[in-house]
């Protein structure tokens, strides 16, 4: 198995697209975007790529959700990847559209933390027979780490979940809805829960990156475009469950494979025991070949 996935770190490495093993061993490319390139979310908004990142749509979004252990999902439009400068710390974005219509806020002092937790549980409960059937690890969500939260300004909700898979490593997922006029572009913030905050901030600002093109924002619906049937709170339970359950951890697999993606042009063939352990080689030699320089 470890010399099956160096041969994949160096296949990604040496491709012009990375690709990844399916199921049935065979390789699929995944067409990467780069840093300020524009990644297209379904035809109503984008995200602009940042430094550190790598963009993929809908080509490539099959690909990835299979290298990380992901349940396939047909509403997923594309996938952020990034990893945070003078760091090991991998983590990416998870986009969905869905064109439900315009989501009233009439009901934004009623979320009530307490009992969507509970209904979060149960719906991501729920899928981890179809995960054990794949042979994946369980998941569970623990807890809050950010409780549900409503911007006005913006017509953003954001809330923040821990987990822990059944082979007891942690994950945590960083949500935001951002409502539209005519759906909702989701963006689920997946990485290791003990980086969680060293990331939040660099997540913020692709939130801030990530907008709804000319005629697509809340602020434009006018008299006769749809109306969702649903207000805020159910867009976090409903919501919520299906994020916690389909974007959870890294598989071991998929560790290597984004971490080829990230290697930044870089050649190189190691054996890699651990994702950290990665990326402490790469960054300890940049470091120290600067200081090099410097002195």
């Amino acid at each position: 198995m470890r010399s099956n996935a160096i041969s994949l770190v160096m296949l990604a490495l040496l491709s012009p697209a990375i690709t990844v093993c399916g199921a049935q061993g065979s390789y699929r490319p995944i067409p990467w975007q780069e840093e300020g390139s524009a990644g297209r979310i379904s035809s109503v908004a984008e995200v602009t790529v940042p430094a550190g990142c790598k963009y993929t749509g809908r080509a490539g979004v099959p690909a990835v959700l299979e290298a990380t252990h992901n349940l396939p999902d047909e509403a997923v439009a594309g996938i952020l990847v990034c990893q945070t400068p003078d760091s090991a710390s991998i983590w990416f974005v998870m986009y969905k559209y869905d064109p439900s219509g315009l989501v009233r806020d009439t009901d934004k002092d009623a979320l009530d933390a307490d009992k969507l937790l509970a209904s979060i549980k149960e719906d991501t409960d729920q899928s981890n027979d179809e995960r054990e059937r794949r042979g994946w690890d369980k998941m569970y969500v623990t807890g809050w780490i950010t409780p549900p939260f409503y911007d006005q300004t913006t017509h953003n909700l954001t809330w923040a979940l821990e987990g822990i898979s059944s082979d007891g490593e942690s994950s945590a997922n960083r949500s935001v809805r951002l409502l539209g006029r005519g759906g909702v572009v989701s963006a689920e913030l997946v990485a290791d829960a003990a980086q969680l905050a060293n990331i939040v901030p660099a997540f913020d600002k692709v939130v801030e990156a990530t907008h709804f093109v000319a005629g697509q924002t809340y602020s434009e619906w006018r008299q006769g475009d749809k109306v969702a049937s649903y207000g805020l709170v159910a867009l976090i339970a409903g919501g919520a469950g299906i994020a916690a359950t389909k974007v959870g951890l890294f598989g071991k697999l998929g560790k290597l494979v984004i971490a080829a993606a990230l290697a930044l042009k870089k050649l190189v063939i190691a054996a890699v025991l651990g994702i950290v352990a990665f990326f402490k080689r790469i960054f300890g030699k940049k470091k120290k070949t600067t200081a090099q320089t410097a002195g």
